[in-house]
């Protein structure tokens, strides 16, 4: 296997594992994380050494002024990122390596070997839920689940304890007597929760689901009667355009199910015009409605959309004549057959477009299977492209290409009338959230409604994932907090029985070599802390990798960003930048210093797209630029990314 292979790979793994990182953003809370921090023993971080000043007292020192306010978190942030003293702090993984050396050779420390081992994964066996699990063990949220695990012992998880008294200061805003009834509920769930472990559990449950359904009672009764339809009927067709970019994007990046998507594609385009009748009808129905007349023109000019009128009877794609349906199915074999890496006669190929190019001048292949044509047609391309193993390669593409030029096809351009259709609809709904702010606008119950609906889809995830805990007889505490499977509280340990060690010569190396690990753990503590993101270094082994960290960030309108950092043996610096925004919209931007690990990244392109249809997103831009430090600086931010000032990614992804 290649190396370009093997890296992809990697880089699969990482991006879409990173879906559910970005989602989740690792329970570190950074409020939480400054108060551990304040507590923490001031006499050492206070104790800078005079004379030569190590990376370490200079650590403590930044945390020290962090917590006094004495430099700004952005001056900090700044130094630690750009300043050449933490450039140099080594490889995570190997300075491990060597430390778990020391300790085979140390009687005392060997004990500590097997847990440090077990804390480091090889990359060939992550996943998203060993990579999460390697992330939250890694030391950087040590205090901050110390913290959590000192305070009052209570029996509902700090986040879910949290929201209850965000609805409960809500709910003081609202005058009403079901406010006061669901205030008394909350204040039942936190008495009980002062009770720790001595609570049933059944009865919290019984009560949360109380509080749930009081709370969808409530919002009902403030929501705006004038713009409630209209609220439903803008989310059910964003929800629809958003299913249609998916099964698109599936289908564009080699999806073997063709068919079955043609067919899911059909409905929602049905749904999408049922969706945008009953628009129609809501808005001549309010004489009040601001930009009313806009909002129908544009609503027209959708339901004419050939897009919306093509009634795509996916048997026929099955069908058309026998003699087409037999040349597709076997192009769609060979297809399957190239992405799972087994050998393909080319002569079946050429066969077959032969067949398939003298089939459409004859007419033999009906209008309504030409849009599966093209997209095998464009599949078989990509997956050629891909095979480096194929002969006379170049060959084979030229006469798909000449295909898709067929004069026959040239009135089936999908991507672009699919992209267009999703476009003006996109440009519809934020019209439409427009219209309904402004009609919403000095309404106070509207106003506690949406603050009451938010926070409602917060209680729902986080009770159900508090439940599913209970249901499996666990501790959600203990759940959560084991620090006994910590990097950094493994490392105090070592360190606590190398100080009562004086007998061992080579004790001393050891001791410097648990300070270098531990700096680097605290090193990513304290950008997490000033950055107000997830800052952790490479939590597993990889033979490739000189140097590496991930910085994960919540931003505005639940948008949520990664950053990736590899310093790489083979291929230099690389950066990689994710974007997720409208729930499973991922734009992505990769750095890289070496032209042919460029090249070899776009030859690998459409597997990676592929991946990342498997989990559900949507790739809407992916680009590979130059790893220039320079001119990235100066990228402008554009679309995704200007809402969200500073958030220190500086990259524009958009075309």
């Amino acid at each position: 296997m290649s190396i370009y292979i093997i890296f992809y790979d990697i880089l699969k793994i990482m991006i879409v594992s990173s879906n559910n990182l970005l989602k989740i953003l690792l329970p570190n809370d950074n409020k939480v994380l400054k108060d551990a921090l304040k507590q923490a023993d001031i006499k050492t971080l206070a104790n800078i050494k005079s004379g030569d000043i190590s990376v370490d007292d200079i650590l403590k020192d930044l945390f020290t002024q962090a917590k006094t306010g004495t430099k700004t978190n952005a001056s900090i942030e700044n130094l630690l990122k750009n300043s050449t003293v933490f450039k140099d702090l080594g490889n995570f993984s190997k300075n491990i390596e060597t430390l778990l050396k020391q300790t085979s050779q140390n009687e005392t420390l060997q004990k500590f070997k097997p847990q440090l081992e077990a804390l480091l994964k090889n990359l060939g066996n992550i996943d998203d839920k060993v990579l999460k699990n390697s992330l939250e063990k890694s030391g950087v949220f040590l205090e901050a689940k110390m913290l959590s695990q000192t305070q009052t012992k209570t029996s509902l998880p700090k986040e879910l304890e949290n929201i209850l008294n965000q609805i409960k200061t809500i709910l003081k805003q609202i005058d009403l007597p079901q406010a006061k009834n669901i205030s008394q509920t909350i204040d039942k769930l936190l008495n009980q929760n002062l009770k720790g472990l001595e609570t049933n559990p059944n009865e919290t449950i019984k009560d949360l689901k109380t509080l749930t359904s009081q709370l969808e009672t409530l919002g009902k009764s403030l929501q705006n009667k004038q713009t409630a339809n209209l609220e439903q009927l803008t989310n059910s067709l964003k929800n629809i355009s958003n299913q249609v970019q998916l099964t698109q994007s599936k289908i564009d990046n080699g999806s073997t199910q063709v068919e079955k998507l043609m067919h899911n594609k059909s409905e929602a385009f049905t749904n999408t015009r049922d969706v945008l009748l009953n628009l129609k009808n809501e808005i001549l129905q309010n004489n009040n409605l601001p930009n009313k007349q806009n909002l129908l023109k544009q609503i027209d000019n959708l339901l004419q959309s050939k897009e919306l009128n093509t009634n795509i009877n996916t048997s026929s794609l099955k069908a058309a004549p026998n003699q087409a349906s037999e040349t597709l199915t076997t192009l769609k074999e060979v297809i399957v057959s190239l992405q799972n890496k087994q050998p393909v006669n080319p002569d079946k190929i050429i066969n077959s477009l032969q067949n398939l190019s003298t089939q459409l001048q004859t007419n033999q292949v009906k209008n309504e299977a030409l849009t599966q044509v093209k997209e095998i047609l464009q599949n078989l391309k990509n997956e050629l492209i891909l095979d480096k193993n194929i002969p006379n390669k170049q060959a084979l593409l030229n006469q798909i290409d000449n295909l898709l030029q067929n004069k026959n096809m040239d009135s089936l351009n999908l991507k672009p009338t699919i992209n267009n259709l999703t476009s003006n609809i996109e440009t519809l709904l934020k019209d439409l959230k427009t219209t309904v702010a402004q009609l919403n606008q000095g309404n106070t119950n509207q106003a506690s409604f949406e603050k009451i609906d938010k926070a409602l889809v917060k209680l729902e995830q986080t009770a159900q994932n508090f439940i599913q805990t209970l249901n499996k007889g666990e501790n959600p505490k203990a759940a959560n907090v084991n620090l006994q499977n910590d990097m950094k509280a493994i490392l105090l340990k070592v360190q606590e029985e190398l100080a009562t060690n004086t007998t061992d010569p080579k004790a001393s190396d050891t001791s410097k070599q648990v300070d270098k690990v531990l700096t680097q753990i605290e090193y990513h503590q304290l950008l997490s802390l000033v950055s107000n993101s997830n800052s952790v270094y490479i939590p597993f082994i990889w033979d490739m990798l000189e140097d590496g960290s991930i910085s994960m960030k919540e931003g505005k309108d639940e948008k949520f960003y990664c950053e990736i950092n590899l310093n790489l043996k083979e291929f230099g610096e690389t950066k990689l930048l994710l974007g997720l925004y409208d729930k499973n919209k991922l734009d992505l931007t990769i750095y890289a210093t070496k032209d042919h690990f460029k090249e070899a990244i776009k030859e690998n392109i459409f597997k990676l797209k592929r991946a990342m249809n498997s989990v559900e997103l949507i790739p809407v831009n992916i680009h590979i630029l130059d790893f220039d430090k320079d001119k990235k600086e100066e990228v402008k931010k554009t679309d995704v990314y200007n809402q969200n000032i500073n958030l220190g990614f500086g990259v524009d992804i958009k075309a």
